[in-house]
């Protein structure tokens, strides 16, 4: 918690994982995360993004151990 919680106002790069139906948002991980251990960094985008690639994202809120952010224009 400790940790998501220093992670607010950050820029990071994060691999995109997939697209969560519920949420209606895309899904990834940074290098930090290991895939089913660690949480997913949620995000918004104007744009569709494809599975594999990677995108700065803007970390601006954190809730139930998970990040959420914007990606940011390259």
């Amino acid at each position: 918690d400790d940790y998501n919680a220093s992670m607010q106002g950050k820029t990071v790069r994060v691999l995109i994982d997939g697209f969560g139906e519920e949420m209606e948002q895309f899904y990834g991980r940074t290098y930090a995360d290991s895939p089913e251990i660690d949480s997913r960094v949620w995000l918004a985008s104007q744009d569709a993004l494809t599975e594999g690639s990677f995108v700065n994202v803007r970390i601006d809120g954190v809730a139930d151990g998970e990040l959420s952010g914007y990606v940011l224009e390259e």
